[in-house]
């Protein structure tokens, strides 16, 4: 179960800014020592022992500095115990993140046992940090409060993922995820991203230095997951230059066993992901060439990297994926071809979609990195 709270109240004498971003998006501004309060009932289908997980998604207007929530926890105006959980900000400035803080031990607060029709009452307030304190303040989005319940168990991945995650699960009718757990849910959503960069989305580059004497060059181990190069190009001296590319290995031997060595690099032949300059260098050199390729991000989790490279709005492509892949499990339920056919088409649109992106006149093909 996830509760997302739709209204604070503000404690008296400290109470947080309200606003609007450029987006719409409406949130709290919380300074030192501001704080606000809601409450909520234990669910009749509440699993006992389970935690209480609060969310958070917050921003702040500097990089890389220090704040700290308390949350204090009230249950039926009589059992009380506080929490507390210090962050660092995004190392870029006004990033929307993601927290998850528990606020209950082992199902329980302040020694009472957490029981269905429990009224709970959570003030977030903002503390001083340990250390390098924020001087802005920090916005507040959106509050959840989650727990496992008997009816829908936990989902506990956090951010984008988790957002898809949740559309899977609907759309496949499998809240209780008797069928589709969001462990599978996440599989094939790494997997759809690896199609993606397949399809050439995630494009960067990354300089290589020339070791004199040395044929080979192994971009497994100098680049970040490449998926195939793309273009090589020298900036051993003042010109830079694209190398030729020699697709034949025969021809590659040749070429090197005919011309000497050499300082400046004309060419190069791809083995795999290994790369032979043309011809083999002569001197050393540092980041002499730039090798740009498509690579493979890390794959995306539940409770880290749990944000896509690829545009919110197209995160369908994922869940579009995601479902395509339950029904070709789930072939022998009753109309399961025709949802399997549906989510096929709509992934392959989705996709299509996206990849539109990469070829929009003036503009290059995305880099991360």
């Amino acid at each position: 179960m996830e509760l997302l709270v739709q209204t604070l109240t503000p404690v008296e004498g400290y109470a947080p800014t309200s606003g609007i971003d450029s987006s719409g998006n409406t949130y709290l501004e919380f300074g030192l020592n501001d704080g606000a309060s809601f409450d909520f009932v234990i669910p009749n289908d509440y699993v006992a022992g389970e935690d209480l997980t609060l969310g958070l998604r917050e921003a702040s207007p500097n990089a890389s500095k220090n704040h700290k929530w308390s949350i204090q926890v009230t249950v039926n105006n009589t059992y009380n115990a506080t929490y507390t959980a210090e962050y660092i900000s995004s190392s870029s400035a006004g990033t929307i993140s993601t927290r998850a803080i528990t606020c209950s031990t082992s199902g329980a607060i302040g020694g009472h046992s957490l029981a269905s029709g429990d009224i709970v009452a959570m003030v977030i307030t903002r503390v001083s940090a340990s250390t390098n304190e924020d001087s802005g303040d920090i916005k507040l989005y959106i509050v959840t409060v989650s727990t496992a319940t008997s009816l829908y168990p936990t989902i506990t991945c956090l951010g984008r993922v988790g957002q898809i995650v949740r559309k899977v699960l609907g759309l496949f009718n499998d809240d209780t995820q008797k069928f589709l757990d969001q462990n599978r849910i996440i599989s094939s959503i790494n997997e759809c991203q690896r199609q993606i960069a397949i399809r050439g989305y995630f494009n960067t580059s990354t300089d290589i230095d020339l070791v004199a004497g040395q044929a080979a060059y192994n971009l497994d181990v100098l680049c970040t997951n490449p998926e195939h190069v793309t273009a090589v190009v020298w900036n051993g001296d003042t010109r830079s230059e694209r190398l030729v590319s020699v697709t034949n290995k025969n021809r590659y031997i040749d070429i090197v066993n005919t011309i000497s060595s050499s300082e400046r690099v004309f060419g190069y032949y791809l083995e795999g992901n290994v790369l032979y300059p043309i011809p083999v260098p002569s001197q050393n050199k540092t980041a002499a060439l730039t090798v740009f390729y498509i690579y493979f991000p890390n794959d995306l989790g539940c409770l880290t990297n749990y944000t896509p490279l690829t545009p919110a709005a197209h995160d369908d492509v994922y869940v579009y994926y995601a479902l395509w892949e339950a029904y070709a499990r789930d072939r022998h339920a009753p109309m399961a071809a025709d949802m399997l056919r549906m989510y096929r088409v709509d992934y392959e649109r989705a996709l299509s979609r996206l990849m539109a992106q990469t070829s929009i006149p003036g503009l290059k093909m995305r880099s991360y990195r």
